[in-house]
């Protein structure tokens, strides 16, 4: 992680190298071994002046100021799939205004997610997949930490049928995971979807329909 020295220009209410090591003691705790192996690069500025160069970084945060309960306190925008080189995106704007004590269970539930879900891809193009409204919710900002999030599991029940759970899990959870189901099908397979969250039903069909399948029925 990299952050900026902004609590020295006064250009930012919050103490960026101190948050940093705050993220790092909380992600290490969380992650573990998993997290090294991610080589994920985190740059932290303090105010749009971008000295951290928050915009080439895998996840950037960049300060603002915020109000709440009367007063001002300090926040981060969130972007993510930065990086360095030639013909390459800056950072995209996914979260604005994130209280500066949210921010680690924030960026530890999109990791988490990535780690799950992303494996066999770069945590840029894992991004790419996601609109901004659904990296949102993996933020899921109002709630803070996801405890236990546990992959839906996949069952075979014959050479052409396969079942997908996943009951209990709030959007974009279910289109992610019939998503990466249907990229592991075959052409003649069929992929039984069992959900009890009305909002991914449009969702269930949009991604069928992006993935080149045909939805059968409810």
């Amino acid at each position: 992680m990299i952050a900026c020295a902004g609590n020295f220009c006064g250009k930012t209410l919050d103490h960026p190298k101190n948050r940093v090591a705050e993220f790092t003691d909380y992600l290490e705790k969380r992650f573990e071994g998993p997290l090294k192996s991610t080589k994920l690069k985190i740059n932290v500025s303090g105010c749009p002046n971008g000295c951290a160069r928050h915009l080439i970084a895998n996840i950037g945060l960049q300060g603002t100021q915020l109000t709440f309960e009367g007063k001002a306190v300090p926040g981060y925008n969130v972007y993510v799939g930065g990086s360095t080189g030639s013909n390459v995106p800056l950072g995209r704007l996914i979260q604005r205004g994130a209280r500066a004590e949210m921010v680690k269970f924030a960026l530890a539930n999109l990791i988490d997610i990535y780690l799950k879900n992303g494996a066999n891809v770069s945590f840029t193009e894992f991004c790419n997949r996601n609109t901004a409204e659904e990296l949102q919710t993996i933020l899921n900002l109002t709630q803070g930490e996801i405890k236990k999030m546990v992959p839906a599991s996949v069952v075979r029940v014959d050479e052409q049928r396969y079942a997908l759970d996943v009951r209990g899990y709030p959007c974009p959870f279910p289109e992610i995971y019939t998503a990466r189901t249907l990229e592991q099908l075959s052409a003649g397979q069929f992929l039984e979807v069992t959900l009890d969250n009305p909002a991914s039903c449009d969702g269930i069909s949009a991604t069928v329909k992006k993935s080149h399948s045909e939805r059968l029925g409810n």
